[in-house]
């Protein structure tokens, strides 16, 4: 038998509330659990956003730098 998922229909949160709990969480305003109560997103939609934006912001800042291992 194939178990298929089935989708729930809920969508991509509204991208205002989601920037501004990223920039909340970003410039350490508020935490992951305060940012989700008080704008009413779940928690690992932030997570998931703030992680891309840091990939985002750090990646291209560190294009071209090698990592040097110091033993």
């Amino acid at each position: 038998m194939v178990l298929t998922h089935l989708r729930t229909g809920r969508g991509c949160p509204e991208g205002e509330k989601l920037k501004k709990a990223v920039e909340s969480v970003l410039a350490e305003r508020l935490t992951f659990g305060k940012a989700t109560e008080e704008i009413s997103l779940r928690k690992t939609i932030v997570y998931d956003a703030v992680k891309r934006a840091k990939k985002h912001l750090y990646g291209i800042e560190s294009e071209g730098v090698e990592k040097v291992r110091v033993q």
